[in-house]
């Protein structure tokens, strides 16, 4: 089943109308696809592949990441003459889901606080932030900062 995802920044971060319903139907895998390079007729694309759910563990048990949606692989269309093939290369070692990661703004932001904070829910409170924002971003600059 394919499903697209709602317009709204945050309610994208839960999935598409309806998901949980459709998540608690998935018997195996749910992947989130998201767009890396726009497909394009004739040009092909490229569009990371994460780990929603794993119901058996069948793709996560292949894969160490913290982060919240493993990255499972890159599906990529790749001119071939006339046609289009596809192809899905599996992660490289250490390579995270994009997704998982603040943006360079928001880490900015976080670096430049005044005493350094201690947890995300400090950053949250000071900067304002929901805190789904503050947690992810708190993450990925305590991590840059190692």
């Amino acid at each position: 089943m394919i499903d697209h995802l709602a317009k709204g920044s945050e309610s994208r971060a839960y999935g598409a109308g309806g998901t949980m319903a459709k998540k608690r139907a998935a018997g195996g895998v749910s992947l989130r696809v998201t767009v890396l390079e726009p497909f394009v007729p004739g040009k092909g694309g490229r569009a990371s592949l994460a780990v929603h759910k794993d119901r058996h563990g069948g793709l996560t048990k292949h894969r160490a990441s913290k982060d919240r949606e493993p990255l499972a692989g890159t599906f990529r269309l790749v001119p071939n003459g006339e046609r289009l093939t596809w192809e899905v290369d599996a992660p490289a070692d250490g390579e995270r889901n994009p997704n998982d990661r603040a943006p360079a703004a928001d880490v900015a932001a976080v670096a430049q606080l005044d005493p350094t904070p201690k947890t995300g829910s400090e950053v949250a409170k000071r900067l304002v932030w929901r805190k789904d924002r503050a947690l992810r971003t708190f993450k990925t600059w305590r991590e840059e900062a190692r």
